[in-house]
């Protein structure tokens, strides 16, 4: 007698072994995934905070620079530019940086200004998913009387 056998097929075996490789690799992949997503958006958070208060930093600067006076109220600024115009910096209650009431930077969560003498020392925070970046400069406005 002959017996001709097909061995064409899969055992249950043989299937269950492929589908558990499978998982095995789909969920390395996943996890992978997973981790480059949440890397790039604390380096992206990182990037806005950073943005926000180099933003915030130079309208300052560049403000106190031209001032003829200034007067400092908590963390409200008041600039007073050889032309008479009064330059008002603020922080509002969802965390932009106002000038005159038109915002010019957000995400940031504190200013503080110190003054000492002909100069003026301005620390920036600006928080963003909370990755948090401070900011401080010094600058002496040059047109001050």
């Amino acid at each position: 007698m002959n017996h001709i056998q097909d061995d064409k097929g899969l055992t249950i075996i043989e299937l269950l072994v492929a589908l558990f490789l499978l998982s095995l690799v789909m969920s390395s992949l996943m996890t992978a995934y997973w981790s480059g997503s949440r890397a790039f958006k604390r380096q992206t958070a990182g990037t806005d905070a950073r943005y926000m208060a180099r933003t915030a930093m130079q309208w300052l600067i560049s403000d106190i620079r031209e001032a003829a006076e200034f007067t400092i109220e908590g963390n409200r600024l008041l600039i007073q530019t050889p032309d008479n115009e009064g330059i008002w910096y603020r922080l509002d209650d969802s965390n932009q940086l106002l000038r005159n009431n038109v915002p010019v930077a957000e995400n940031i969560s504190d200013i503080t200004y110190n003054t000492g003498f002909r100069l003026i020392e301005v620390t920036v925070v600006a928080v963003v998913n909370d990755e948090v970046y401070t900011l401080s400069g010094s600058v002496s406005p040059r047109r001050q009387n």
